[in-house]
């Protein structure tokens, strides 16, 4: 089998939150006014539960901090109240690489001068080499990617 497509994972796998969503937690429940009713731990154990399909991430946790409130005897809009929180707590773009997560997606990103980019614009364009030419700043990427691809290149 010829493997053509690697997807990965961004949480734990090739970058981490520089808030701790421990933090992020209890400052949701600060920010709502409700003694902690779960930890972490617990919502992770309950997530998988509220995967579905066509629900973004911030819907799949309301949902599932509702039920973990119900189960605890709040209400179920308390739970939904600390999700809403906890969104609008946890700064996304807040991110760091793990170690070697940033040389792997370099590697793996077949940039010029290697030619699939430039076949893969000729494809979407409905266009062939012969027929193309690239222009380019670079004559270590542009130049020597778009001849591998066999366009012609200034």
């Amino acid at each position: 089998m010829d493997i053509d497509t690697v997807l990965f994972d961004l949480d734990d796998t090739l970058l981490e939150y520089e808030q701790d969503s421990r933090d992020v937690l209890s400052s949701s429940f600060d920010r709502v006014g409700v003694e902690p009713f779960f930890d972490i731990p617990a919502y992770h154990a309950r997530y998988d539960e509220f995967l579905e399909r066509g629900k973004s991430v911030d819907e799949q946790r309301s949902n599932c901090f509702a039920a973990i409130a119900r189960d605890t005897e709040y209400d179920p809009n308390v739970g939904r109240t600390v999700a809403e929180a906890f969104a609008e707590i946890r700064d996304q773009s807040r991110v760091r690489y793990l170690p070697g997560a940033s040389a792997t997606l370099e590697a793996l990103a077949r940039a010029k001068p290697h030619p699939e980019p430039f076949e893969s614009v000729l494809a979407e364009l409905d266009s062939t080499a012969d027929r193309a030419v690239h222009v380019g700043n670079s004559l270590t990427t542009d130049i020597p990617g778009a001849k591998a691809a066999g366009l012609g290149a200034v």
